[in-house]
């Protein structure tokens, strides 16, 4: 199919012609059942449809195309970086993207989309950690309450150092029960009161205590060290002695 073939067919339809057409090309590049000849003249209709003037129209084909799996990479990348009407429920359950894509893909794509692909199931580590370091608060919040990202110390690191001042986002990141050691041990001394309690009890965390009770104290510290593995061991203990947990007892 020609351009001038594309012209022919969109020239002079209305807006609801066009959603419909954008409809039922969405739908043929979503099925495994086409032959070549057909499946490329409907990614050059798709090509035009991505680049109507109307949102309805390319919103349509976005919804229609999001669950295809032999989308061409330059049709997503189109609808990625469209209004966030159109990209956002695309890029929620898209899998036509490489982890190189999405590298690149976080960079450019708006704060809207971001915050949306924050919530995606499952969700890839190199999505995750690239997140962490591009995204607002917003998208940090949405990252960390997606019970489907991996939270590894890459990914938290990067959460602690970028948003050190904003206690919101800090108490939601302590609330996770799938924290390493050394990332648990650093949020004791920057998260709220009441989440830092939780914090200790949930991976057993000694934090500031009275004379009375500081033999429990070491007890509590010891069996820390004993739980933490080796790699671990010595960031753990030197943010103890940052947070003044170490040395003071022993």
């Amino acid at each position: 199919m020609a351009d001038s073939e594309v012209d022919t067919m969109l020239d002079g339809k209305d807006e609801d012609a066009r959603s419909k057409i954008a409809d039922r090309v969405g739908e043929r590049l979503s099925s495994d059942e086409m032959s070549q000849t057909d499946r490329r003249a409907a990614e050059i209709l798709a090509r035009a449809l991505a680049k109507d003037a109307i949102v309805r129209v390319r919103r349509a084909l976005s919804m229609t195309v999001r669950n295809a799996q032999h989308l061409p990479l330059d049709i997503g990348l189109i609808i990625a970086h469209d209004v966030d009407s159109v990209a956002c429920p695309f890029l929620a359950v898209t899998d036509i993207f490489s982890d190189e894509d999405w590298s690149q893909l976080l960079l450019t794509i708006s704060r809207g989309a971001r915050a949306t692909v924050a919530k995606r199931s499952p969700m890839q580590e190199v999505v995750a950690k690239g997140l962490s370091g591009v995204g607002d608060s917003v998208v940090a919040e949405n990252l960390i309450e997606n019970s489907a990202v991996p939270m590894t110390k890459a990914v938290c690191q990067t959460l602690i150092n970028r948003f050190e001042t904003e206690v919101g986002v800090l108490d939601k990141l302590a609330l996770r029960d799938d924290l390493i050691t050394d990332i648990a041990v650093q949020l004791t001394g920057r998260v709220s009161d009441a989440v830092r309690d939780k914090l200790s009890r949930t991976y057993k965390i000694p934090g500031s205590f009275d004379p009375v009770v500081e033999e429990a104290a070491i007890g509590a510290i010891v069996v820390l060290l004993k739980d933490t593995s080796e790699e671990d061991l010595m960031v753990v203990v030197q943010t103890l002695q940052a947070e003044n947990n170490f040395s003071s007892k022993f």
